[in-house]
């Protein structure tokens, strides 16, 4: 998914010569804030290793490749501002805009901003073309809050509002995107512990090839400050191309807990829910073990996928951490 809108080329140019006396210095967002980080180890040289391993580093390093690309871009879009005054003041925020696009493309942009060195908050609002305030909606919002110790925010992105503008559409390819995302985070800065969740509100994505829903769910990503922790995502799909599911939709989740040495157990399940549907011979439960290099250890799947063949491997004695894990 693209978040790159050139927007920030917009600001610049929109405010190339305007400079303020008063600065304006508030906390910026970074790509660290958010970035999941799920043990690897030698995993990608290595070259593959358990299905569920595999599926949490997937979505891992797809979660990065957007969402700590669109913190780092809301950071850079914030410290570009605090060098150029508002369009105007509201109370305690700067408005910066509306601007319309440069390239005639029938988008205006606002950016609202209100805070001071220790804490932001900003508002990003879009309409078409020359809109006034009131025909412009409210696609991205967010806060941030930093002292010596830690770091904290969210941000929100409404796809609904940005699929009403029409000439934001294209910037996404051909895929199609609704619903609510809010990102939000909590990290110390002298240990490891890191809190990253991502939870959806009527979210769906389709491409060419999926169609997912993520309906209420969400992503988790825990550390602890010695570096143990967890990472949890759960989406809505059909697997039919697989062979041991029809049309209809499942759930998938996929859990992982790792101990301070990066030795850990993941488990990924699909599930019919509420008689909701199709799959061969109902809930399927994968385990997976693997040691501080996050090679595969041990794997299983439940009776009767287990007769299908091609998955099971190893001894479970090898696993550092047992089942227990996933029941807190």
């Amino acid at each position: 998914m693209r978040t790159t809108w050139g927007i920030a080329t917009i600001l610049t140019l929109s405010l190339t010569g305007c400079f303020d006396l008063e600065t304006h210095a508030t906390p910026a967002f970074v790509a660290d804030d958010v970035r999941v980080e799920v043990p690897t180890g030698n995993f990608r040289a290595l070259g593959g290793q358990g299905e569920v391993m595999t599926l949490a580093d997937e979505v891992a390093t797809d979660v990065n490749g957007w969402v700590a690309e669109l913190a780092g871009e809301f950071g850079e879009m914030l410290t570009e501002l605090s060098d150029h005054p508002p369009t105007r003041k509201d109370g305690e925020w700067r408005v910066y805009g509306p601007f319309d696009a440069e390239d005639g493309e029938d988008v205006s942009f606002m950016i609202r901003i209100e805070g001071d060195e220790s804490r932001a908050a900003f508002e990003f609002l879009a309409g078409r073309a020359g809109a006034d305030t009131d025909a412009m909606g409210m696609i991205f919002a967010g806060e941030l809050s930093e002292d010596d110790a830690s770091r904290r925010g969210r941000i929100m992105l409404d796809f609904d509002e940005i699929w009403q503008i029409e000439d934001l559409r294209p910037e996404f390819g051909g895929e199609s995107f609704g619903g609510v995302i809010e990102i939000s985070f909590d990290r110390e800065l002298d240990s490891k512990a890191k809190t990253v969740e991502l939870s959806f509100d009527g979210f769906r994505y389709t491409n060419d090839e999926e169609d997912l829903e993520y309906r209420d769910e969400a992503y988790l990503f825990d550390r602890q400050p010695d570096g143990a922790g967890e990472f949890h995502f759960a989406t809505w799909g059909t697997f039919d191309e697989e062979g041991w599911s029809g049309p209809e939709r499942e759930r998938l989740t996929v859990d992982m807990v790792w101990d301070a040495s990066e030795a850990g157990r993941a488990r990924g399940q699909v599930l019919e829910v509420e008689g909701e549907g199709d799959l061969l011979f109902g809930d399927i439960v994968m385990e997976e073990c693997f040691d501080p290099g996050f090679s595969l250890t041990w794997a299983d799947v439940n009776d009767p996928y287990r007769g299908l063949g091609g998955y099971s491997e190893g001894d479970a004695s090898a696993c550092r951490l047992d089942a227990s894990v996933f029941d807190s």
